[in-house]
């Protein structure tokens, strides 16, 4: 038996199955036959299930710090304490946050301002670690920005102008210092070809590491909807 789907036609020629958030959606063109599009995700359930699965997996293993009361903060998980006024800091690993009883959406406003938080803390720690390294690698940037990105740490664009994912505050400082690197690397280069990665390998020595540290470890710092 097939599942549930939503159908959305346009001018497109040809059907296609979108998974996403647990939801199936079939694109098709205008005109075509419900008969078909029926037999059309009948015969991709497969692919549906396996897709299915795979988000599944993805969700169960995203960390959630509202559940959790943990972030990773620079490498090491830092214990949350929620409250409702201002607490008086007793240790200086607890993350202290303030939501008021009017707030509605307390899980939404808990991520906000822990998102608030990293970002600070990010920006504190790029603005000596960039400076240091424009002047080791003779390269200097025309911005720095910090912002949450999907599905990157960091980017260089066209004006030389820096921008790190705020979710990278979760990072080692030996980590950030590869995406500091790799960024900076490209404002002479702006692929990925060889003599990109031979500015990086011959500035950064743990560039391997760093990568797969970021691969294995993104499920505990990507806590964003």
């Amino acid at each position: 038996m097939s599942r549930q789907y939503d159908v959305h036609y346009s001018r497109r020629r040809t059907l296609a199955l979108v998974v996403k958030n647990q939801q199936v959606s079939v694109k098709a063109p205008y005109g075509a036959c419900r008969d078909f599009i029926a037999d059309f995700v009948e015969s991709k359930q497969a692919w549906i299930n396996k897709q299915l699965h795979k988000q599944s997996d993805i969700e169960a293993a995203r960390y959630n710090p509202w559940l959790h009361r943990r972030i990773m903060l620079f490498g090491q998980l830092r214990a949350i304490e929620v409250s409702e006024s201002s607490l008086e800091q007793t240790d200086n690993q607890t993350i202290n946050i303030v939501i008021s009883k009017r707030v509605k959406h307390r899980q939404r406003y808990f991520n906000q301002q822990l998102l608030a938080l990293m970002h600070d803390e990010l920006c504190d720690h790029l603005s000596a670690r960039i400076m240091q390294w424009q002047k080791v690698m003779n390269i200097a940037a025309n911005g720095i920005s910090v912002k949450v990105y999907k599905r990157r740490w960091g980017s260089c664009d066209s004006r030389g102008e820096l921008c790190f994912n705020t979710l990278l505050a979760g990072a080692p400082h030996w980590v950030i210092d590869y995406v500091i690197v790799h960024e900076l690397a490209h404002r002479v280069h702006m692929d990925h070809s060889h003599q990109f990665w031979a500015l990086v390998n011959g500035y950064y020595e743990h560039t391997d590491q760093a990568r797969l540290w970021l691969k294995e470890n993104a499920h505990l710092l990507d806590f964003v909807r």
